[in-house]
């Protein structure tokens, strides 16, 4: 006996099993499954580049690396997926900032806590923050950011001067 309903269910699944196959094919392809881990970026990290970079030539780079303690800065990433974020500013106290990170083949994408919103901004930082891993050299963490920074509020040097939009540029080596 033929039954009229059959083909009438095949249609139906036909669109399913179809969905099924572009998702395992995504997967295949690497883009929707990243293996890496955060084994493979955990470590201390120095800076060895600190800047904000106006758009305006006229105005001078804020290196940030000049108002800190070389020896009590640091970025730290544990196996766990932890980072903790040490840094004194010259002639101040040691401050500990901390939060999670997240790694892809192509970057490590750090997220500090929200209470400390403020200690990142005097830093020029945000709070959230993404580094693109070096294809050449594992050791190696830089992130351009193009952002709008008060730098009269950053140093005295640039008293008078408001907003200024340019690029903070970073470099963390292992």
């Amino acid at each position: 006996m033929n039954n009229p309903f059959r083909f009438l269910r095949l249609r139906a699944i036909l669109p399913l099993l179809g969905f099924c196959l572009l998702v395992l094919a995504a997967c295949d392809s690497g883009n929707a499954l990243d293996q890496s881990g955060p084994e493979e970026v955990a470590g201390t990290y120095r800076f060895t580049q600190f800047e904000f970079v106006p758009t305006a030539t006229v105005l001078p780079a804020a290196n940030v690396l000049d108002t800190l303690t070389a020896a009590a800065t640091s970025v730290r990433l544990t196996n766990g997926g932890d980072f903790v974020f040490s840094y004194q500013l010259r002639g101040g106290l040691e401050q500990v900032l901390s939060g999670s990170y997240d790694v892809t083949a192509t970057r490590v994408r750090l997220t500090g806590q929200e209470s400390d919103a403020a200690k990142y901004g005097s830093l020029l930082l945000d709070r959230s923050l993404s580094f693109e891993r070096s294809t050449t050299n594992p050791d190696v963490l830089t992130a351009q950011v193009s952002k709008t920074i008060n730098l009269a509020a950053f140093s005295n040097r640039y008293q008078g001067i408001g907003d200024v939009q340019g690029t903070l540029r970073l470099r963390l080596e292992r």
